[in-house]
């Protein structure tokens, strides 16, 4: 074992007889404490490791949801303004849209940053 090694050495380091097996244990009990403290330091790193790949996987997942909801989002927006555009350009059953009607629908185009033929270039149509 080590503690063989280790008598001999210190004997030849000229540690005092009386004081060699003390020193002995105390040497080994050292690197018991360094030994674990390098296994545990070693778990930590691996423990650390293991968390980081995990977020980066739920980061991952979590920007796909996120594109696949902008997308979801960007086509029912594209609905809603051709439905909307429809709604100008065509009138409903039984007549035209009332001119508060087509002013207000026009007015929300706008703020929608979409320009239709429909309410013409003046801002009163």
């Amino acid at each position: 074992m080590m503690h063989t090694f280790l008598l001999p050495l210190l004997a030849k380091w000229g540690v005092p007889e009386e004081l060699r097996r003390p020193l002995q244990w105390a040497i080994l009990i050292a690197l018991a404490v360094l030994a674990f403290f390098a296994v545990k330091a070693l778990y930590d790193a691996n423990v650390v490791e293991d968390y980081e790949n995990e977020r980066a996987v739920e980061s991952i997942e979590a920007r796909d949801t996120a594109a696949e909801q902008r997308a979801t989002d960007a086509i029912a927006n594209a609905e809603t303004e051709k439905e909307l555009i429809d709604a100008i350009e065509q009138a409903p059953e039984g007549g035209e849209l009332s001119p508060a009607a087509r002013a207000l629908a026009c007015q929300r185009l706008r703020n929608a940053g979409v320009v239709s033929a429909a309410c013409g270039s003046d801002g009163g149509n």
